[in-house]
């Protein structure tokens, strides 16, 4: 036997048992944070990953496809302006969310078309709610860049105060 009574059995200690539990649960805890902002807040997925790792990420397209101005897309715009109704009101008039048929602007000081575009096409954010008053997700609800100038040219027809400048074909 040991002096005083100790016995000289060897093995793990408290404190190194201890550490490794730290280890693996700093581990764990770090792990778990990269998956939920990873997956959650980027939104990657396995698939969008695999390509990114490959060097084939998902291309997004930055030209932006003006239509030409014509009765046919002021008609469409007439048409497509039912989505954004539900918020703006049927006659512009604003419900939920800011009139489209005064002068009075809250992310720009000009109303022009490219303006609008930018503003449509990105959205209002939660960031900017608190000026809104709303949010509006990007496209406000239509399907394509086309369907938001068809858009533009109908508010253009039903609110002089906007500046038509659009790109036109020659």
């Amino acid at each position: 036997m040991s002096e005083a009574g100790h016995s000289s059995k060897k093995g793990p200690s408290k404190h190194g048992l201890a550490w490794l539990y730290f280890l693996f649960g700093l581990v764990f805890v770090a792990g778990g944070m990269y998956a939920i902002f990873y997956h959650g807040f980027l939104g990657q997925n396995n698939q969008n990953a695999y390509r990114q790792g490959i060097g084939q990420g998902i291309v997004v397209p930055t030209i932006d496809i003006v239509p030409e101005r014509t009765a046919k897309a002021i008609s469409n715009g007439e048409t497509s302006y039912k989505t954004c109704a539900a918020c703006h009101g049927t006659n512009l008039e604003g419900l939920a969310c800011p009139s489209l048929k005064d002068n009075e602007w809250l992310h720009f000081k000009e109303p022009k078309e490219t303006e609008l575009a930018k503003l449509i096409n990105h959205g209002v954010g939660a960031s900017e709610a608190i000026k809104a008053k709303s949010v509006m997700p990007p496209r406000g609800g239509l399907e394509s860049s086309t369907q938001v100038w068809e858009v533009i040219y109908y508010l253009s027809t039903k609110n002089t105060n906007i500046i038509k400048d659009a790109p036109q074909a020659k």
